[in-house]
């Protein structure tokens, strides 16, 4: 049986409830048992995708039996595949009551099981979890208080700062360096100058500092720019260190930070690597002072490095750079390494580059290609724009035998170009066999907003089996026709939904561009979805999509932005 180790992120998007209010807890158990039972007997090699989902959807009143049989794995070989399969399923829970069950299996007496419990008391992200937490931060055993620092961290409240503080003296290594992280995660700028000082501290653990200057990036503070500037212009630090120094400089934006970045990226005795990040961090620091120094690099011989570079400009938005980047993107294209051919197809849809659509139009039919880089090519198109561009995508998403994907994308960048011409075709997608086209379908009939479309849409919105694929439509339905039951069902679907299916509502209201939703962002923004991937980042898109706003997704900047201006688009 797998090793549990505390999660450092979970980024799995899956969707999950908690049991039927019909069911009660022996019935929901007696389902787990059966589901477990099958799993022991079964012969085949199986991933169980779908009995880890459905297990992980029964909510709270399974825990006692999954933990059960996370137990009997460890202890009994025949069990060990259930235990697996059960272990899976608690990591995957989104149901917030699971926190109470969970806190009476903290007192285990086998510390892996203890352990189980803080990763997914910590995965569900809920204040409840705080409390029953915190007295194990004195646990005897080192690897409690690791998982406890964390699943703390993952909570993300601010209750257990002072708590945690405590921990930065821990004897334990890994605790302390757990614990700066956790500090930086809830986003404590409290304790900013106390990691710019430990930061500082030569005498004190390479591997803490380290830490210290990725805390501080976490926290996004003006104040820890020189600090962090030092570490990266030293090179007798390791690599490391000042890699991370640099990646702090880019999370925290601060133009004050490209002189030393640009040292750095220019100087050819220095590792390839940290020169790269270096130019990274100036194209997401966009400030025109980094313009000179990423000219030089661009024009040089260095291929990979003037790639960067050339992608690093496009994000100060000079116009007068955009025939020379244009035609730097356009050679990227002929690049045998596909990473680069995709970001130079993303940075030409993003200018809406009409001189690279025969090339783009090429790598459709270039079969040694992998699907990513044509799924890439049809976005590009989409951004771009023009009959040409339906004249590619039309055929494409009508093509069965085309991959599933790139049919999706086809549809989705119909529906970025607007064109009538285009309603047709994707009124007939509606009838794909996958649920992924037909959701994009309805999506892009919905951006598209011709009225013929209303009729077919509003019979998937009726009886489509697909949850999401509704959803859609009922976006479409409420684009096209202003049916306001449809609009109604996304909005009470965003209340009261699923967690992945709020997600989606919000993205459809994103589509909706009305400014008049703007306050029901800024309410999502306080989601209790237990994923970092959740409601919340969702809701920071939709705002951004709707306002225009170059914030990005940052939900705490975001937060302030909505508390100022939302108040304002109520009626």
């Amino acid at each position: 049986m797998k090793k549990i180790i505390p999660a450092l992120a979970v980024a799995l998007l899956i969707c999950s409830a908690p049991a039927l209010a019909g069911e009660n807890k022996s019935a929901i158990e007696k389902k787990v048992t059966g589901i477990l039972k099958e799993i022991e007997n079964r012969k085949t090699l199986s991933f169980f995708r779908d009995e880890i989902k459905t297990l992980s959807e029964l909510g709270a009143p399974a825990v006692d039996a999954l933990m059960k049989a996370v137990k009997e794995g460890l202890e009994t070989k025949e069990k060990e595949r259930s235990g697996f399969v059960a272990e899976e399923a608690l990591e995957k829970f989104t149901d917030l009551k699971a926190v109470k069950p969970l806190t009476k299996w903290l007192k285990d007496k086998n510390i892996r099981i203890r352990i189980l419990a803080i990763t997914v008391i910590g995965n569900l992200r809920s204040k409840e979890g705080i409390e029953p937490l915190l007295p194990l931060l004195e646990d005897k055993e080192a690897a409690i208080r690791v998982a406890v620092t964390e699943a703390l961290g993952d909570i993300g409240d601010k209750k257990a700062s002072k708590a945690l503080e405590k921990r930065l003296k821990d004897a334990e290594l890994q605790v302390r360096r757990k614990a700066i992280e956790s500090l930086s995660r809830i986003g404590d700028t409290a304790y900013v100058t106390l990691f710019i000082t430990m930061l500082g501290d030569v005498k004190e653990d390479a591997k803490l500092r380290e830490m210290c200057a990725f805390a501080l990036g976490n926290l996004k503070d003006k104040r820890a720019t020189k600090a962090l500037c030092g570490i990266l212009l030293d090179g007798k630090n390791p690599k490391t260190f000042r890699a991370t120094a640099a990646n702090s400089l880019e999370k925290i934006k601060d133009p004050e930070a490209v002189p030393s970045l640009s040292k750095v990226a220019k100087d050819k005795t220095d590792d390839k690597s940290l020169r790269l990040t270096a130019i990274r961090a100036m194209g997401v620091i966009a400030h025109t002072s980094a313009k000179a120094v990423l000219l030089e690099i661009m024009n040089g011989s260095e291929k990979k490095l003037s790639q960067r570079a050339a992608f690093a400009l496009l994000n100060l938005g000079d116009r007068n750079l955009r025939e020379k980047l244009a035609a730097a993107f356009i050679k990227m294209l002929d690049e045998e390494d596909d990473a680069t051919v995709k970001s130079a197809l993303n940075c030409l849809g993003r200018m809406r580059e009409t001189k690279a659509r025969k090339r783009i139009v090429s790598l459709l039919t270039d079969e040694d290609r992998k699907d990513r880089v044509r799924q890439t090519a049809v976005k590009a198109l989409g951004k771009i724009g023009g009959t040409w561009a339906m004249d590619n995508l039309v055929p494409i998403l009508q093509d069965d035998l085309e991959d599933t994907i790139t049919r999706a994308y086809a549809a989705e960048a119909l529906g970025d170009i607007g064109n009538p011409i285009a309603v047709p075709a994707l009124i007939e997608a509606l009838n794909a066999r996958d649920d992924w086209i037909r959701r994009k379908s309805a999506i892009a009939l919905g951006k598209i907003g011709d009225k013929k479309a209303s009729k077919t849409l509003k019979k998937v919105w009726e009886k489509d089996t697909d949850e999401k694929v509704r959803l859609a439509a009922a976006f479409g339905l409420y684009r096209t026709a202003g049916n306001k039951a449809a609009l109604e069902e996304i909005l009470t679907t965003l209340k009261k939904g699923k967690v992945v299916m709020r997600r989606f509502a919000v993205d459809l209201i994103g589509e909706t561009r009305e400014k008049r939703f703007i306050p029901l962002l800024a309410e999502a923004l306080y989601d209790e979805d237990p994923y970092s991937a959740g409601v919340a980042m969702h809701a920071c898109w939709a705002l951004r999509q709707i306002t225009g706003e170059k914030i990005g997704e940052d939900v705490d900047t975001w937060k302030k932005w909505c508390e100022k201006n939302a108040a304002r688009y109520k009626k």
